[in-house]
């Protein structure tokens, strides 16, 4: 009979060990799933963050050009950082002229160029415009790193220095 009393005993102990072990498998894939949600959450709030900084850069990196002149073979063009965003040293400018892109001689900043801050880029003329009688319209177009533009359109000066 006690051999009986012991098979019976152990009968009631499996199902216990079976509801533990699956309460514990559930407990566990809950937490490996809570767990990953919150790092993709953090992934994807980092991501927003980084969105919204950069158009934010974007919308306060403004600039225009403040004045363009051509001394014999070069063009000058001197543009004004009129937003709260501050260009940091080595933001690479590009400038075209009457549509097409020119190779300047200093491309990026050398220093920083803070808002109400001005710099001047130098290159040479694509097109010589040097010609006194010149009475065309050139484009002059500067873009930014953030994508910002700033045209002007001029008629060189009857000078000796071709001013815009």
């Amino acid at each position: 009979m006690s051999n009986n009393y012991i098979k019976m005993n152990r009968k009631g102990i499996t199902p216990i060990i079976a509801i533990v072990l699956l309460l514990m498998m559930t407990v566990a894939a809950f937490g490996m799933t809570f767990v990953w949600v919150q790092k993709t959450q953090g992934e994807i709030q980092q991501g927003v963050s980084d969105d919204i900084t950069n158009m934010m850069g974007k919308n306060a990196a403004q600039f225009g050009i403040e004045s363009v002149y051509e001394d014999g073979n070069e063009i000058s063009v001197i543009i004004r950082n009129t937003g709260t965003y501050t260009f940091v040293n080595g933001d690479v400018f590009n400038v075209y002229v009457d549509g097409q892109a020119v190779a300047l001689t200093v491309a990026a900043l050398a220093v920083d160029l803070a808002p109400k801050g001005t710099v001047t880029f130098t290159t040479t003329v694509v097109t010589p415009w040097a010609n006194i009688q010149d009475t065309n319209t050139h484009e002059i177009k500067v873009i930014s790193p953030q994508a910002t533009i700033a045209t002007i359109a001029c008629i060189p000066a009857k000078t000796a220095q071709g001013y815009c």
